[in-house]
């Protein structure tokens, strides 16, 4: 007999779900100048980021250092010593810069004793090489025919008040496969789980190798770290309105808590702000309602005067804005729209329609001027290969009928569907403008977004899938999914209103008795892939 996966024993928490959080990107720390590497030189014994401490020693006399480092370099065929910081990965998570470079007994303290999800762990090119290879002091894994059974093994315990309270390890390289084919080494970004632990106060860091002699491991103990507490490739992402984003009485939040931009309903919208400048790009939160105030002071202003369907809160991009999506292969769809919401600035758009120095007034003295404001969306994928763009003009004065003629005012709704079904993993927001100058852009690059990622029930390109089907459909009390292996699924409604959230084996049937008549989507997520399907309730 099936088991039936009931609605109501598996509700989730809404507002627990959409809660931000400030991962550790490393993105938001700078570098020492003319330099690409954090090594303690400072003698400071460590750096901070985001609740986070991260302990280093440093001896001067020797230029040695131990414990954490962090760095910008892009390096994986340098072998030896001299290459002991880059990330065997070429980078941090997603193609982003920064990165850390623990070694030794390396530590991380929690300024907070919390709960964490976890963190992606990738090898230093320097340990890579050296297992690949070998060197002075290590041996090449596999040996001269390839069959020793080696192995490099990371270990992470979790403590509290000096005492351990859980584990996890990664294998860094496996050798010990009776196949030798399927002998590996680290290259890509991985995720050490770490959500079943209980609260911690620190993380502690030792290594297993195959490889040991007098002295005791002989290959290279060096790892790299990305994203803590970021969102695991098993995330699904939620559609987001940004209403439970906590503003103070500002009204607004720029990244002046320096955290390089905050992760929500598994999105990361990156962030950098100067407070030495008084400046910031990326993505700011807002609930300022002013639409008739012109000029630079009202920049957190949406010109509709409130988010979405009359919503408090809604997003506002500057410059060279970027989401990450969860680090797996991306989002494939079946019959399923994916949409985001944009809109003008108040400031932007009275720069356009008035011409506020230095920006010109749009279609100029006679009106006839083809000026245009336009917002570009381009997707990467997983490997930072540029997969589609999508364009959306925010002011367009380019009809041969003025009367055409347009500045953005409302929201409006831009498909990019093709970006996600293209598996794309980071988008990039960037602006253009036909009014320029010396200095570059006239017209404020400025843009308001809400309502991410939405999906909808549009009419675009079907990519169909043999791993699911859900039947019966129409469906009245139990739905059936065809699925070969477990999965996570989801049940949400058109407007991203989740009701169901659970593991999948592909037998049970699920009981949507409880539902509304209506469309629902049913949201699979497996072997690093996500797939949606549309089906009716009766």
């Amino acid at each position: 007999m099936k088991k039936i996966i009931s609605l109501s024993l598996i509700m989730i928490c809404y507002y627990a779900l959409h809660a931000q959080t400030y991962p550790v990107t490393f993105d938001n720390l700078n570098l020492p100048i003319q330099e690409n590497v954090w090594r303690g030189k400072d003698q400071k014994g460590g750096f901070s980021s985001n609740g986070f401490v991260f302990r280093n020693t440093y001896d001067a006399g020797w230029d040695y250092w131990t414990g954490a480092s962090y760095c910008n370099i892009k390096d994986d065929t340098s072998e030896g010593f001299t290459n002991q910081f880059a990330s065997y990965a070429l980078g941090g998570i997603n193609k982003t810069e920064q990165y850390a470079t623990l070694t030794g007994n390396a530590w991380i303290i929690l300024e907070k004793p919390a709960k964490i999800n976890g963190m992606f762990i990738s090898n230093s090119t320097y340990t890579a090489l050296s297992i690949k290879n070998g060197d002075a002091f290590a041996k090449k894994f596999g040996g001269v025919d390839g069959n020793d059974k080696d192995y490099f093994k990371l270990k992470a315990f979790g403590m509290y008040n000096g005492i351990k309270v859980d584990s996890a390890e990664m294998m860094l390289a496996d050798y010990t496969a009776s196949d030798n084919a399927k002998d590996y080494i680290l290259k890509d970004w991985s995720w050490l789980d770490l959500s079943q632990w209980p609260i911690i106060d620190s993380i502690g860091f030792d290594y297993e190798s195959s490889d040991t002699g007098k002295y005791g491991i002989n290959t290279p103990k060096y790892f790299c770290v990305d994203d803590i507490n970021g969102a695991s490739p098993e995330s699904f992402i939620h559609y987001e309105d940004f209403e439970n984003f906590a503003l103070d009485s500002t009204g607004y939040w720029n990244g002046s808590n320096l955290s390089g931009g905050f992760l929500i309903s598994n999105m990361y919208f990156e962030n950098n702000n100067n407070l030495s400048l008084n400046t910031w790009n990326g993505w700011s939160v807002s609930n300022h309602t002013d639409r008739n105030t012109a000029g630079w002071t009202n920049e957190f202003s949406v010109i509709s005067g409130s988010g979405m369907s009359n919503s408090k809160n809604y997003l506002v991009g500057k410059d060279r804005a970027i989401i990450r999506m969860p680090y797996n292969q991306g989002l494939s769809t079946i019959d399923v729209g994916t949409s985001i919401m944009v809109n003008n600035t108040t400031y932007a758009y009275y720069s356009m329609k008035e011409g506020v120095a230095p920006s010109k007034k749009f279609g100029g003295a006679s009106g006839n001027d083809p000026d245009y404001f336009k917002l570009l969306i381009q997707g990467f994928d997983k490997n930072g290969n540029y997969v589609d763009s999508v364009e959306f003009f925010l002011a367009d004065y380019r009809f041969s009928d003025n009367n055409n003629d347009y500045v953005v005012k409302d929201w409006q709704q831009v498909d990019i569907s093709n970006l996600v079904l293209k598996s794309a993993i980071r988008l990039e927001f960037s602006l253009s403008s036909s009014d320029n100058g010396a200095l570059g852009m006239n017209t404020p690059a400025y843009f308001c977004m809400d309502d991410a990622i939405q999906l909808f029930g549009g009419n675009i390109k079907k990519q169909e899938s043999a791993l699911i089907q859900v039947y019966p459909n129409p469906a009245s009390n139990f739905l059936n999914i065809k699925l070969k292996g477990n999965a996570s699924l989801t049940i949400s409604d058109l407007q991203g209103k989740t009701f169901l959230n659970s593991n999948y084996d592909g037998i049970n049937g699920i009981d949507i008795s409880q539902l509304n008549t209506g469309i629902y989507l049913v949201t699979i997520q497996q072997n690093g892939k996500m797939y949606h399907a549309k089906f009716v309730k009766q």
